[in-house]
């Protein structure tokens, strides 16, 4: 898992994949390759999904690599 934090999030608020790819104008193809890391995830789409989704959250901590504490 790429992003462990965003995921954790996505899980928390029961958004799918499918409804994050939707919200961002995306793919659920392109969204599962970020997710598994297959493909960097482009910056824009970064702060897309804070500024749709998670907008309390910091770009920090929702793209980390590694789970860290959240801070908000």
């Amino acid at each position: 898992m790429a992003y462990p934090n965003l995921a954790a999030e996505l899980k928390r608020f029961n958004i799918s994949q499918e409804e994050l790819a939707t919200r961002i104008g995306s793919t659920p193809e392109t969204v599962s390759r970020w997710m598994n890391g297959k493909n960097k995830m482009p910056v824009d789409a970064c702060f897309r999904i804070k500024q749709e989704l998670f907008p309390s959250l910091s770009v920090d901590y929702l793209f980390a690599n590694e789970p860290i504490a959240k801070t908000i």
